[in-house]
């Protein structure tokens, strides 16, 4: 399971450092696995931790921006540092 999460990440073009910790706990919640990574948006880098939970078959993952305080905005963020929604074709998910 780690090896295809990690060649599907390295895959995508503006992720980079793509690597999993050793860690099981992040924001006071239990995960399966803990990924973290850099992403790279208009010259922009933010660090990210990719947070699969123990029941990924039916709960989504959760996506943190650990270095929220350096970016000037980002919309949609809640304030425990998760929940990031992406404006589709004009619906919020």
């Amino acid at each position: 399971m780690k090896d295809k999460i990690l060649q599907v990440l390295k895959n995508i073009d503006y992720l980079s450092d793509v690597s999993f910790t050793s860690e099981t706990l992040y924001n006071n919640k239990l995960y399966k696995l803990i990924l973290n990574s850099k992403m790279t948006y208009k010259e922009i880098q933010i660090t990210i931790k990719i947070c699969i939970p123990k029941d990924w078959d039916r709960n989504l993952i959760d996506i943190y921006v650990v270095n929220y305080a350096e970016i000037p905005y980002i919309p949609h963020i809640e304030e425990k540092r998760e929940n990031m929604l992406v404006s589709i074709r004009g619906n919020t998910y």
